[in-house]
């Protein structure tokens, strides 16, 4: 069987979207399928990647370009044409563009089913909001109603389109635990200081700020420090209005390959982020918790999407209750105190392989050959 895999993913690795789409087309590939990836990039190539033939089509940068990746599939159609995919997986796409692909693939025969990973509020002005919250209405509860599958990251998503009749399958982002980047040692520390990270580009989806205020106000004695990579001490302050004096517990490491920050995530003791429990975050689900697991570092964080179902309280981790800031800092304590042994023992006992996508690949055939 031949499938399509497209959508606003920067190949080969250049994002999240880019990470989990190669993992999936792994599973689909190691079940005898052949797959070809269409993304986007600001420069058009073609090349080929962990023996995927890979596409990336022009990023768009102009109204014209933008209304045609919107409104139109004539960018997909030579590629349709010549290799007569039996199935298309459209990774977040548009929902007029999606709503013509389903259109397109129907006629034919193929199967178009969707990865959805996101329901952002709309963000921008009021010509931005407008139609980001149009297209995001149109695309979640109209033209995906008419989708052969849904693949949902989340379990808010999974029971949202099994509850209206779409056949879904739950599918957290996944990783090739083979791959040369997770050969990293998970460092165990031997001194009294704990190590905190918070690994991740933050936009509004997590709490930063809060985090930051909660490591500056906790007890003097509270030996931890707080390193933050993904974007530098200004950008903080810009991207939060953070006005509070910073305490020198924190060091921000800005921007770095992503290479370097499993490295830097695995010499810490836990990894480290809150969000707010709202749509966005009940519909998607962090790429942040996977990377760490799958580095052999346990993960603190509130129970938002379905977090619980990987999260078990002193076997990888710990929730943490981020109903208010007091309660916050309590949960906090309550790991920092712990014996510099026990966390030891914790990083040693991380299940690396929840992740994996071989664990998943039964799961993705029933799935496809449901469909």
């Amino acid at each position: 069987m031949n499938i399509l895999y497209l959508g606003g993913f920067d190949l080969p690795d250049k994002n999240a979207a880019a990470q989990r789409v190669i993992a999936n087309a792994k599973a689909l590939r190691d079940l005898g399928w052949n797959v070809q990836l269409i993304g986007l990039d600001k420069q058009p190539s073609s090349f080929t990647y962990e023996g995927f033939e890979c596409i990336n089509l022009k990023y768009p940068s102009n109204v014209r370009e933008w209304f045609n990746y919107l409104a139109s599939i004539k960018n997909y159609l030579l590629f349709l044409e010549n290799m007569q995919p039996e199935l298309v997986i459209a990774y977040n796409h548009p929902a007029v563009a999606l709503g013509k692909l389903a259109d397109y693939c129907k006629k034919r025969g193929i199967k178009v089913v969707s990865d959805c990973t996101e329901w952002y509020t709309p963000e921008g002005d009021i010509i931005q909001k407008t139609i980001k919250g149009w297209d995001t209405k149109k695309r979640m509860t109209d033209v995906h109603l008419r989708m052969d599958g849904i693949i949902s990251i989340s379990r808010y998503l999974h029971n949202y389109y099994t509850g209206r009749g779409v056949k879904s399958m739950l599918l957290p982002p996944l990783v090739d635990v083979r791959d040369e980047k997770w050969n990293v040692r998970s460092e165990i520390a031997a001194a009294d200081e704990i190590v905190l990270t918070y690994a991740g580009s933050p936009g509004h989806k997590d709490a930063l700020d809060r985090l930051v205020g909660i490591v500056t106000d906790l007890p003097e004695a509270t030996a931890v420090r707080f390193e933050i990579v993904g974007l530098n001490r200004d950008q903080f302050l810009n991207a939060y209005n953070y006005e509070r004096k910073l305490s020198n517990r924190v060091h921000f490491k800005g921007r770095i390959p992503h290479k370097d920050t499993l490295k830097l995530l695995s010499e810490s003791d836990f990894q480290i982020f809150i969000r707010e429990d709202n749509i966005t975050t009940k519909a998607g689900f962090p790429t942040k918790f996977v990377e760490s697991i799958s580095a052999g570092v346990p993960v603190l964080t509130n129970l938002t999407s379905n977090i619980g179902d990987y999260l078990s309280d002193g076997v990888n981790g710990y929730p943490l209750d981020a109903a208010n800031d007091e309660t916050l800092k309590a949960s906090l304590l309550r790991v920092l105190k712990q014996p510099r042994e026990a966390i030891n023992d914790l990083k040693k006992s991380i299940d690396r392989g929840t992740f994996d996508y071989r664990r998943y690949v039964t799961e993705i055939k029933q799935f496809i050959e449901n469909i």
